[in-house]
């Protein structure tokens, strides 16, 4: 999935970020995976063709869903990553936009704003937690209510 969504022209389709899609692999967990998996399908179903690349954020590596099919300057709407590193295996890690409060109520272990980011106004919540089934169904349920769609 990862090398399937992996565009030219941006910096995950570069030799020197090429394994990072087996390592996120190396640091997950079946469940992690699952829930990974999951999500991306329902997001997936939701947009369709075309709204989803590869996306790199230092640490991990995952399917970035925007607004617009094939754009590349599409705004993001939510990322759903997989750890590249120790400090996170095992878990799920997901950025989410259009909000004005964090969506995900699930136990965490990071759920806060990134400093300095704004969507529209509001900030852009990084989430990062162990992947029980209700932290899978609120990243699901905050793609849907994101006020940011795709078109």
């Amino acid at each position: 999935m990862l090398r399937c969504n992996t565009w030219e022209g941006y910096s995950e389709s570069c030799d020197y970020k090429s394994h990072l899609p087996q390592k996120a692999i190396d640091f997950a967990t079946d469940e992690s995976l699952q829930s990974f998996l999951t999500v991306n399908d329902e997001l997936q179903r939701m947009v369709g063709r075309g709204h989803c690349r590869t996306r790199d954020a230092r640490g991990a590596i995952g399917i970035r869903y925007h607004e617009q099919a094939g754009r590349p300057r599409s705004r993001e709407i939510q990322s759903v990553l997989l750890p590249t590193g120790q400090k996170w295996h095992g878990r799920i890690w997901a950025y989410l936009r259009g909000h004005y409060t964090s969506p995900i109520t699930a136990p965490t272990c990071v759920n806060e704003p990134v400093k300095n980011q704004l969507i529209d106004g509001k900030p852009v919540f990084k989430v990062i937690g162990c992947p029980t089934l209700e932290l899978t169904s609120q990243l699901i349920a905050a793609f849907r209510a994101s006020s940011l769609k795709p078109h």
